[in-house]
């Protein structure tokens, strides 16, 4: 689902058919769909509720009503949520597959290291065997060879997932999981902290520095 208009054929219509639209509506209902989808975009970047959408039709055509799109505009709560679910949503996650599929954590387009949401699932008490095959059947549309650790909620969670994953991995792809230990986050935090203590660059200071250099400082943030 294209996010923005496109080019369209302007060459005139040569049907007699009285139901063939003309191009000056196919432009009217591309651009009124573009307007729909922005203020669906819009809704979820700002975490407004799916009812903040009912009668911005009617407010929006009081507001500008030598609009030609306005007039034609309407997103209530149903139809925004069907935007979302049924258009947006599809076309987003084609998109983290291609990234995700490229490297992890990598967005090509941005040439940086982000992190996407990308599912939940909910299992309720489970056995390594069910979370395993759950696991494998939302992945399966990622190119998982390019995994690289299995994060943990806790210090004894999911470690029998943990191992037979790294037996599947090697009998697969001939390696295996980086294993940093129960808590990947915080593992690699404090990796990074001794790293930074072990260098006496002096490194947290400096950032700091930086921090209250621009901090509140507009004309220093335009010089530099």
């Amino acid at each position: 689902m294209p996010i923005a208009s496109s080019a369209v054929d302007s060459s005139p219509v040569t049907s007699n058919s009285s139901s063939t639209p003309s191009v000056a509506s196919y432009f009217s209902a591309t651009e009124v769909m573009d307007a729909e989808i922005r203020s669906a975009l819009k809704c979820i970047d700002s975490h407004y509720s799916l009812n903040s959408c009912e009668g911005l039709s009617e407010l929006f055509k009081n507001m500008f009503p030598d609009s030609s799109i306005v007039k034609q505009f309407s997103c209530s709560a149903t139809k925004c949520a069907y935007i979302i679910y049924f258009e947006l949503a599809p076309y987003f996650i084609v998109a983290i597959f291609k990234c995700a599929n490229i490297h992890i954590n990598w967005d090509s387009n941005s040439n940086e290291v982000t992190t996407r949401y990308f599912t939940s699932v909910f299992m309720g008490h489970s056995s390594e065997e069910v979370t395993l095959s759950v696991l494998r059947e939302a992945t399966e549309k990622l190119n998982v060879s390019k995994l690289l650790n299995l994060s943990m909620d806790g210090p004894t969670v999911n470690w029998k997932l943990f191992s037979v994953l790294q037996v599947d991995w090697k009998n697969d792809f001939g390696c295996t999981l980086i294993d940093v230990g129960s808590s990947t986050l915080h593992t690699l935090n404090n990796c990074f902290k001794h790293g930074n203590l072990s260098t006496s660059w002096d490194l947290e200071g400096f950032l700091a520095s930086i921090y209250w250099l621009f901090k509140d400082f507009p004309a220093r943030k335009e010089d530099y």
